[in-house]
């Protein structure tokens, strides 16, 4: 549970003297001039959907689609970013905020039938107006593994990877699959190795739109590298002493998990 923040289902009739904004318009979140969270309504804004999502520290944060132009005295910033302005707790509400918006809008229509979908006034899902049919938000699971070699980590370069950034292996869980042997899987298949002594080691909630991130440890059993060349086109074994220079950002489990490697190896 974050602390100081309680999720709420039903949108109060009268807001605080102050609530929390958490404006998007796209992968952008709107923040005031000195890059916080607006604290009262901008004038003028064209709302696509807006619902309260739980109170902060006795504030009422709401969660909104926009779209058109921007108000006087706001920006749209990458939301990413804001782990380096927002606070880690607020970070983290913008992302549930993102990620309920996200399902709100890919959810109007029942998978089932096709009928309009309604939101529950029990709990946080959809209802079908015609059969019934019931939709939670949409948790997807994926790994993500730290696999070493004596004092060397395995990291990749992703196709989709800015640069030359490296990172080590992540992949999502598939169907009746367990985590263990979706760490397995997927090392296999993007690098060609072999692992064991599989742990686990931490997770972190990833709303870029709606993952949850479950990292492990894990350590080289056999096999040579031999990238997929579908999603990795390099891998390689990296001590302290020859890290990549390009690394995922401080907001990421990738990066606790390469830290975690740094810090034993020193």
């Amino acid at each position: 549970m974050l602390e100081g923040f309680t999720p709420v289902i039903e949108t109060p009739q009268k807001l605080n003297q102050k609530a929390l904004y958490f404006i998007f318009q796209g992968k952008e979140i709107l923040l005031t001039s000195r890059h916080q969270l607006p604290t009262e309504l901008p004038a003028n804004i064209i709302q696509v959907r807006s619902f309260s999502f739980g109170e902060y520290q006795q504030q009422h944060c709401l969660a909104i689609e926009m779209e058109g132009a921007i108000p006087k005295e706001y920006q749209l910033t990458n939301f990413r970013a804001t782990f380096k302005t927002l606070s880690e707790t607020l970070f983290r509400i913008a992302g549930r905020a993102f990620h309920l918006l996200h399902w709100d809008r890919t959810h109007q229509h029942c998978g089932v039938c096709g009928s309009k979908l309604t939101n529950s006034d029990a709990e946080r899902a959809k209802v079908c107006s015609n059969c019934s049919h019931r939709v939670y938000p949409r948790i997807s699971p994926a790994i993500i593994v730290a696999v070493e070699k004596r004092d060397k980590l395995l990291m990749a370069h992703a196709k989709r990877f800015p640069n030359k950034m490296f990172s080590v292996i992540a992949g999502f869980v598939e169907p009746g699959e367990s985590l263990e042997e979706c760490v397995a899987r997927e090392v296999k298949e993007e690098t060609g190795i072999s692992i064991k002594e599989i742990q686990y080691f931490g997770s972190q909630a990833w709303p870029f739109p709606d993952a949850l991130m479950l990292g492990f440890t894990a350590k080289y059993a056999s096999g040579t590298i031999k990238p997929d060349g579908e999603e990795i086109d390099e891998a390689n074994w990296f001590g302290i002493n020859d890290f990549p220079e390009e690394i995922p950002s401080n907001i990421s489990i990738s990066r606790q998990l390469i830290d975690w490697f740094l810090a034993k190896h020193k």
